[in-house]
């Protein structure tokens, strides 16, 4: 393939060189007879002219060829943003300008019509993919322009769970791999409160398991742990590790925990203040070891349950937005979210989320703000949006932890009451 590209190369050339002299040679007026003494000197001329012209046209042709690529998809795209109206209120259509090809797929850029949003493209985001023969793509608009993303490449079928060590006081986690074949990891440290969402049989469960048995077996040292676990029997295995302080399974003893919390985001603040510091990192640094304030995580388990309650939710959403300084970490899952059930100032307090599959797009506009959880198949495959800019928002295949394995790594690594 290289071979015939090199000797296609080479025949331009000659050709160009060829073309070069017999134009020259007619430009110049001259005969046969004339030139004869001057042969040499004109030959060397016009194939040197030639060839250098042969070289450009050599060089630019893959710039040609890309400007005519995106003038051919640009009809493409016009023809079907005005079948698909994709258009502003005066009916102009985005502006192909640009087409980049990444490891992941393609990047088509757009000069993107006034009046029109990630909104307006995510309400149409099946006719789109269906355009683009990819069944994964993001939408990005900034200011006067647009970007179109295929994600074309596959996740794995199953990602073993192995326990990560510990690589420092930060609460890291590591959550699975990501399509490019990278590990994706969380850390609790900075973003400080999640909303674990999905369907049943979607992986929601497998998820929180593998979160809290890597707090559990790397971070008991240094972190105390708050289970409220309102389905009752998923978090059971966590009842009785001695870093546990409380487990509830009962709504009514929900609100005294809160309560708790928020009486201790107090006194944390005030010990701050003290001491001039402004969280609990900085906290911890400045003071001797037995001074010292573990991190704190809440695990609401289905927390649906407290929907109902607006007072507790008012006292959740307190909590959330107060507990990152306190050093006070809040992981809450549903299986259905709905506008209804959450809050707007619950989900503003969620800083970031992990949605498996839903089983409406609804579910998938209160969790994402865009119909990505409706789109996704496979079981363990979740989409994670977060303000860690490490992380963004990509898709993952979350490690697999299987349900008898759990008992086995918290004895080997946790201590029991």
């Amino acid at each position: 393939m290289v071979n015939e590209k090199v000797e296609k190369n080479n025949t331009e050339i000659l050709t160009y060189s060829t073309v070069g002299t017999i134009l020259l040679t007619k430009l110049s007026g001259f005969t046969l007879s004339t030139i004869t003494p001057f042969l040499p000197t004109i030959a060397i001329s016009s194939i040197g002219c030639g060839a250098l012209f042969g070289i450009y046209r050599t060089l630019t042709r893959g710039s040609r060829e890309h400007r005519k690529m995106i003038e051919n998809k640009k009809e493409e795209f016009d023809l079907f943003f005005e079948g698909a109206g994709i258009k502003n209120k005066i009916g102009e259509t985005p502006i192909l300008i640009d087409i980049n090809e990444t490891d992941m797929g393609n990047i088509y850029s757009f000069i993107n019509p006034i009046g029109l949003s990630t909104h307006d493209y995510n309400s149409k985001d099946i006719a789109i993919k269906e355009f683009l023969n990819c069944n994964n793509i993001l939408f990005e608009v900034k200011e006067d322009f647009l970007n179109i993303q295929t994600i074309e490449t596959s996740l794995p079928k199953v990602v073993p769970f192995i326990l990560p060590e510990r690589k420092s006081d930060e609460l890291i986690v590591k959550l699975g791999i990501n399509e490019l074949g990278e590990e994706i990891e969380i850390n609790f440290s900075k973003i400080h409160s999640w909303l674990i969402a999905g369907a049943t049989g979607s992986g929601k469960s497998v998820c929180i398991h593998n979160i809290l048995t890597q707090l559990y077996c790397n971070y008991s040292c240094n972190t105390d742990f708050y289970i409220l676990d309102l389905k009752k029997t998923e978090l059971n295995n966590y009842r009785k590790l001695s870093s546990t302080i409380e487990y509830v399974d009962k709504v009514e003893d929900v609100e005294k925990i809160i309560d708790e919390l928020l009486k201790i985001c107090d006194e944390r603040h005030s010990l701050f203040i003290e001491h001039n510091v402004k969280n609990l990192q900085q906290y911890n640094k400045k003071v001797n070891k037995s001074k010292q304030l573990n991190n704190i995580v809440l695990c609401i388990e289905e927390c649906v349950r407290l929907m109902n309650d607006k007072k507790l939710q008012a006292k959740i959403a307190e909590l959330a937005f107060i507990a990152r300084s306190a050093g006070i970490i809040i992981i809450m899952t549903i299986q259905r979210a709905t506008k209804n059930l959450m809050s707007p100032d619950i989900k503003a307090s969620l800083l970031g989320k992990i949605g498996f599959k839903v089983v409406s797009r609804i579910n998938s506009q209160v969790i994402m703000d865009d119909n990505r959880l409706f789109d996704i198949k496979e079981r363990g495959e979740c989409c994670v949006s977060c303000e860690d800019i490490s992380i963004g928002e990509t898709r993952i295949k979350v490690m697999y932890l299987e349900e008898h394995r759990i008992d086995k790594i918290l004895k080997k690594y946790c201590e029991y009451k």
